[in-house]
């Protein structure tokens, strides 16, 4: 997976591409950084162009979830597409995050 973030506001955009696996548990510790940032207050993912999800991704994003909320840093899951929209409703993990 590949990602690229941009900040405006408070809100940091974090646009990923590709496939999102166990694979990228390293560079996803980098994205759990992004909750340090002392202005952001939410972090939208926008998943438009990923085209795979595996469990261990899935794991992580609760991940994420759990230490943005400690820290009442909002996050959404913004724009998934076809299988991972798919993923999202059959595991209910959409219903975690904001729309």
């Amino acid at each position: 997976m590949e990602y690229f973030t941009h900040v405006s506001g408070n809100t940091c955009i974090l646009q990923m591409k590709g496939r999102f696996t166990f694979n990228d548990n390293q560079k996803f510790k980098t994205i759990i950084n992004l909750l340090d940032q002392p202005d952001i207050r939410t972090i939208a993912l926008d998943f438009s162009h990923v085209d795979f999800i595996d469990s261990a991704a899935l794991g992580m994003l609760l991940l994420l979830r759990d230490e943005a909320q400690k820290q009442d840093i909002r996050i959404s899951l913004q724009n998934p597409n076809g299988q991972i929209q798919k993923i999202f409703e059959l595991t209910k993990i959409n219903q975690l995050f904001l729309s």
